[in-house]
Order: structure tokens, then C-alpha cells, then sequence
């Protein structure tokens, strides 16, 4: 198994265990929860595909992949405050 694997199997199972904990406090947590987290898994890919090679292609895609996670993790956040004040 790559090092790469293992490491994606490690953050998955944290990602599961947090979800279960966060669920097992509130609904509103947990799904605030999801929403950041997989906003940081778009903003992780793009980090990624930037890394790979300089073609203006992939930095476009990387681009667009960092908007899309950093939208998430805004949303989320947002989210979560707004239906903790109602």
C-alpha cells in the first residue's frame, strides 16, 4: 500500500468519526460538519492538482476547485450559526 493510500484511509475514517460524533450531538452540527469538511476536501484536491504540472489547464481546474472549497467551508460555517441562533 502507498504512503498516499494509507494517508487517505487515515483522514477518511477521522472524517467518519467526527461525523458520527458531531451527528451524535445535534443534526445542525453534523451536517454543518459534512459541509466544511468536504469543502476542505476540495480545497485539499486543488492543492494537489496544483502540485502536479504547470499546464494552464490544470491550474484552471485547480482554481475552480479552491472556489468551490473555500465556498463550502464559508457555507457551512454560515450554516451552522445561523440555525444554532434559531
Amino acid at each position: 500500500m502507498s504512503p498516499r493510500v494509507s494517508i487517505g484511509i487515515m483522514i477518511a475514517a477521522t472524517v467518519a468519526t467526527v461525523a458520527v460524533f458531531l451527528f451524535r450531538i445535534n443534526w445542525i452540527y453534523g451536517t454543518a460538519g459534512l459541509i466544511v469538511m468536504a469543502g476542505t476536501g476540495f480545497f485539499a484536491a486543488s492543492i494537489y492538482l496544483s502540485d502536479r504540472d504547470d499546464r494552464p489547464s490544470t491550474a484552471l481546474a485547480a482554481s475552480k476547485l479552491r472556489a468551490i472549497g473555500i465556498t463550502m467551508v464559508g457555507l457551512g460555517a454560515l450554516f451552522a450559526a445561523l440555525m444554532v441562533m434559531i
